[in-house]
């Protein structure tokens, strides 16, 4: 019988370095969203760290994946949101009764669906609450908090999407000129 050692993973202060270079990942992308934030002046750029820490997965792919529902599933709340807002802004108790009935709406879809289909649809449910019943009273302005909030979920997505294609070329092997000519 022969028996051989297993040497432990690299770690610091007990951390494996794996998970210190996720740390170090997420706390760039963290960095690198507030400063787009802040050059682009958009009224919350504390929103964008959030995004970036509740995408933050370990798999580089898993997190391109739940960029994109969360991107269309804001893009289908904010929408909820201007219909219900602009339907029943004058009848408060029915906007109320709609709103319920769009979030448990997207609640019963949740239970139906699993991964980020469920979390796509609760992220469109209470999308509606953070939007529609925020400003209720100015109802000209949300469309245009709507859509800067929009734009900061696509240059996100557009930036994890370009990031993610040059990792995969590098890690390809591939030329500057042969990413360029696959697109990546």
């Amino acid at each position: 019988m022969t028996t051989t050692a297993i040497t432990p993973p690299l770690s610091f202060a007990g951390v494996p370095a794996s998970a210190w270079a996720f740390g170090v990942r997420i706390w760039g992308a963290v960095v690198v969203a507030l400063a787009a934030s802040f050059w682009l002046e958009l009224e919350a750029p504390a929103s964008a760290a959030i995004t970036v820490a509740i995408l933050a997965v370990p798999t580089r792919g898993g997190a391109l994946d739940k960029a994109r529902f969360r991107l269309v599933a804001t893009i289908i709340g904010v929408t909820a949101a201007i219909v219900i807002v602009a339907l029943f802004s004058q009848t408060r108790d029915l906007m109320l009764a709609v709103f319920a009935g769009w979030v448990g709406l997207c609640v019963c879809a949740a239970g139906l669906l699993d991964g980020n289909h469920a979390y796509a649809a609760v992220l469109s449910g209470y999308t509606v609450a953070l939007i529609a019943i925020q400003q209720l009273e100015q109802f000209p302005l949300m469309l245009h908090r709507n859509l800067r909030r929009r734009d900061s979920l696509r240059i996100l997505a557009e930036r994890s999407g370009a990031g993610r294609r040059r990792w995969l070329a590098r890690g390809l092997g591939l030329s500057g000129r042969q990413r360029r000519a696959r697109g990546l």
